[in-house]
C-alpha cells in the first residue's frame, strides 16, 4: 500500500508542480475569475501553496517539519533586504489607505497580499521536482503564455482590449509583452551558448511584437543586445557560432515579422497601421488625425477622456493648495467656427477655468472645450487635428502633482481613481504614497540585485534588470502576481540548490576546501 501511494505521488507531484506554474506564472487564474470561476485567484493560491506544504511535509522523500522550518528562517535571514523592502512598502500602503477613502482594496491596496505570495514562493524549491526541473515548468507557462498572445492575432479580441492588438491574458498589450519578458528571461542560459535561448529569444521576440507594444518591443531589444554580448563574452572558444547563432536568429525573426505584417488580417486594422508608423518612427510623439476622414480613429473618444479626468484631479489639487483669486481673469477662449494656426495653441488650463462635469461626454466636447483642457497639447488646423502622446501629458501632470505634495503624496490608489496614469512606476508611487513611497519601491529593487548578484544567479539578475526597466514604463508592476510568485521562486533557488547539494547549470561550481 505504501509503495502504491509512492508510486502515485511520484507520478502526481510533477503534473500538480506543471498546473501549480502554468496557473499562477501566466494569470491564468485571473483569466478564469473573469470568466466566472467562482474561486478568486487570491484563494486558490493560498489552497495550492497550503496544500503543497502539507504534501511536503508529509512526503517521506521530503524534509521534516523542522528541517523546513530551519530552512524557512535560513532563507528569511539571507532574503531579508528583499523581504524587508516590500513588507515596508506594503506597510506604508496600509497606512496610507486612510488618506483616500473611496480606495477599494485591489485598487493597489493588495500590496499585502502579493507580499504573502513572494514569502510563500520562496519555499517551492524544497520539493525536489521544483528545485530540478523548474525551467521546464517556467517553460512549458511561456509556451502557453505566448500561444495566448497568438490566439489574440488569429482572433482579434479573444482576450486583449483592442482587436488591433495582441495581449494574451493579460488584457493590457504592454502588460501582455512584459509578461512575455518576465517569463522569457529566466529560462536563458547565462553561463554557455545554448540552441534553446536562441529558440525561447525568438517566440518572445514574435510574441512582443504581436502586442506592438513600444516599450515591449524596446525592452526586448535591450534583452537581445545584453544577452547576445553577455553570451560572447563567456562563449571564449565558441564565440564564432554564438555570433552566427544570433545573427541568424535575428534575421530570422525580421523575416518571421515583416512577412506576417504582409500575410496577417491582423495588420490590415487602420489603427493597426497607425501603430506600425508609430513603431517605424513616424508620428512618434504626436497623433495626426483628419479632421474629416478619420473620424473613427479620432482620439477625441478615448484619449481625451483621459486628460479630461487626469486634468480635473490636478486642477482639484492645485486649488487645494493655491485657492484662486476671486477677480481672476477667465481664460480666452478659441474660435471654434473658424480654427485656424492661431487657435491652435490654446493657453493652458488655469484654476479658474470650469472643470467639464463628469456628465459630458466626449462627442459633446467641441474644439473649444478640447482646448481648455488640453493646452498646448492640442493642434487645431483645417485639415488635421494634432494630439500629443498621452504619456506625455500624463508624465506633465504627474510630475505636477508631486510638486503639490511631494512628501506625503495623495494616499493609496489616488491615481487610479483619479485616472493618474503616468506611466512610471516611481512616478506613481510617489503621487500615492509620497516621497517614502518612492523610494522604497527603488529600495526593492536595490535589494534584488544585491540579492542575486550575492549569489551569482544571473537568471534573478536579468529579471530584476527587466522589472527596473519596464518600471520606467509601467505603472502596473506592483499588481503583478505572476512577477512576485517568479521573484519569490528565483529567490529560494540558490540556497535551496547549494543545501540539498543540487547542481544547477546557473550556479557557480563551489570551490574545493
Amino acid at each position: 500500500m505504501l509503495k502504491r501511494a509512492s508510486r502515485i505521488q511520484r507520478l502526481a507531484a510533477p503534473a500538480l508542480l506543471a498546473a501549480f506554474f502554468l496557473f499562477f506564472f501566466t494569470e491564468l487564474d485571473r483569466e478564469l475569475v473573469r470568466r466566472g470561476f467562482p474561486v478568486p485567484g487570491v484563494v486558490l493560491y493560498a489552497v495550492c501553496i497550503t496544500a503543497f506544504g502539507a504534501w511536503l511535509l508529509a512526503s517521506s522523500a521530503g524534509p521534516t517539519a523542522r528541517e523546513a522550518m530551519r530552512h524557512a528562517l535560513r532563507l528569511l535571514r539571507r532574503q531579508w533586504p528583499f523581504l524587508l523592502t516590500i513588507g515596508l512598502l506594503a506597510a506604508l500602503t496600509w497606512l496610507q489607505w486612510p488618506r483616500n477613502p473611496d480606495a477599494r482594496f485591489r485598487d493597489g491596496i493588495s500590496l499585502v497580499i502579493v507580499f504573502g505570495m513572494a514569502a510563500s514562493a520562496m519555499a517551492l524549491p524544497l520539493a525536489a521536482g521544483a528545485r530540478l526541473r523548474w525551467r521546464r515548468y517556467l517553460g512549458a507557462a511561456f509556451l502557453f503564455y505566448c500561444c495566448t498572445v497568438f490566439i489574440d492575432v488569429l482572433w482579434p479580441g479573444a482576450f486583449a482590449l483592442f482587436v488591433f492588438r495582441a495581449a494574451g491574458l493579460a488584457e493590457d498589450p504592454n502588460v501582455g509583452a512584459y509578461m512575455v519578458l518576465i517569463l522569457a528571461a529566466p529560462l536563458l542560459s547565462y553561463r554557455r551558448f545554448s540552441p534553446a535561448s536562441l529558440a525561447v529569444l525568438f517566440i518572445a521576440g514574435f510574441a512582443v511584437f504581436m502586442t506592438l507594444s513600444r516599450s515591449g518591443l524596446l525592452g526586448y531589444a535591450i534583452l537581445f543586445a545584453v544577452y547576445f554580448a553577455w553570451t560572447l563574452w563567456g562563449a571564449r572558444g565558441a564565440r564564432a557560432f554564438a555570433a552566427a547563432g544570433f545573427a541568424a536568429a535575428g534575421a530570422l525573426l525580421a523575416a518571421v515579422c515583416l512577412l506576417s505584417i504582409q500575410a496577417l488580417p491582423y495588420f490590415d486594422h487602420p489603427a493597426a497601421v497607425k501603430r506600425l508608423n508609430q513603431l517605424a518612427g513616424r508620428e512618434l510623439f504626436t497623433y495626426t488625425i483628419e479632421r474629416e476622414t478619420d473620424r473613427s480613429l479620432w482620439t477625441v473618444d478615448s484619449r481625451l477622456e483621459e486628460f479630461k479626468e487626469y486634468t480635473r484631479a490636478v486642477v482639484a489639487a492645485e486649488a487645494a493648495v493655491e485657492p484662486p483669486a476671486p477677480d481672476s481673469a477667465e481664460p480666452s477662449a478659441p474660435d471654434v467656427d473658424a480654427p485656424s494656426l492661431d487657435s491652435a495653441k490654446p493657453s493652458a488650463p488655469d484654476v479658474n477655468a470650469p472643470v467639464v462635469p463628469a456628465s459630458v461626454t466626449p462627442d459633446d466636447l467641441d474644439i473649444r472645450v478640447e482646448a481648455e483642457i488640453l493646452g498646448d497639447n492640442i493642434r487645431v488646423t483645417d485639415e488635421v487635428i494634432e494630439i500629443d502622446v498621452p504619456r506625455l501629458v500624463h508624465l506633465k501632470n504627474s510630475w505636477r502633482l508631486v510638486t503639490l505634495s511631494p512628501v506625503w503624496g495623495y494616499g493609496a490608489a489616488f491615481s487610479i481613481q483619479n485616472g493618474v496614469s503616468p506611466h512610471v512606476m516611481f512616478l506613481l508611487a510617489w503621487v500615492d504614497l509620497g516621497v517614502f513611497g518612492m523610494l522604497l519601491y527603488t529600495a526593492f529593487l536595490a535589494a534584488g540585485f544585491w540579492v542575486f548578484i550575492r549569489d551569482r544567479f544571473w537568471p534573478g539578475v536579468f529579471l530584476m534588470g527587466l522589472i527596473a526597466y519596464f518600471s520606467m514604463f509601467s505603472q502596473t508592476i506592483l499588481e503583478s502576481r505572476p512577477l512576485f510568485v517568479l521573484l519569490g521562486l528565483l529567490m529560494g533557488l540558490p540556497l535551496a540548490l547549494r543545501r540539498y547539494g543540487d547542481a544547477d547549470p546557473e550556479l557557480p561550481v563551489p570551490e574545493a576546501r
